[in-house]
């Protein structure tokens, strides 16, 4: 018996009847966002993440069969969740939903976010959990706020994914080259940002 072996054996001795921690998986999930965000996907292993949430390796190996589904899961638990946008108005509606973009890019499930995009380029396991990510609730939930757009007739563009791609794309490009946000700001955007989101939207929006 390896040792793996012989430590989920010690960890399924527990009581009969005993629940599992219901804290468990958070502990992972943080801890998985942690060691990513630091280490990207060649640091990333079950006993990296293991150590940092405090947890014996056979819990993580119970839960999860590759590190991509681990990560894609600790991803989704935190993954922002774009709130109702509805406003009547696209240039206001694309506004908040770029400004969501931006404030979410400058934490660390931004950092993990960006991290993922790069290595899944030369990682296929890695891409496979990505896309599943892609196509989850929260991306659906953006495209609508787009979609209606669209439909008052307001957007400059061609299909609703290329106008969600400029959008979240010159966000991310206006975080990654402008100064680090002051931490005194954080959670609220700078006058700087909000003149690029007016940019931006004035790009993208006929004259209502």
């Amino acid at each position: 018996m390896d040792r793996l072996q012989r430590m989920t054996a010690a960890e399924d001795r527990r009581p009969r009847g005993r629940p599992r921690d219901p804290m468990v998986e958070p502990r992972m999930y943080e801890a998985a966002l942690a060691v990513y965000a630091e280490r990207g996907w060649y640091g990333f292993s079950f006993e990296a993440v293991s150590r940092q949430a405090g947890v014996g390796q056979g819990s993580v190996y119970r839960r999860w069969s590759t590190r991509g589904e681990l990560l894609a899961e600790a991803v989704a638990s935190r993954a922002p969740v774009v709130p109702p946008i509805d406003t009547g108005s696209s240039s206001e509606d694309l506004a908040l939903l770029a400004r969501h973009f931006l404030l979410n890019y400058r934490e660390e499930i931004g950092v993990v976010g960006l991290r993922m995009v790069l290595d899944s380029r030369t990682n296929p396991e890695l891409a496979v959990a990505f896309g599943k990510l892609l196509k989850g609730a929260r991306a659906t939930d953006a495209r609508a706020v787009v979609r209606r757009c669209f439909e008052r007739g307001d957007l400059i563009g061609p299909t609703v994914d290329l106008v969600l791609e400029v959008v979240s794309g010159a966000t991310l490009s206006h975080v990654l080259y402008t100064p680090p946000a002051d931490p005194a700001t954080a959670g609220r955007t700078t006058a700087a940002d909000e003149r690029f989101i007016t940019r931006l939207v004035t790009s993208l929006v006929l004259q209502e």
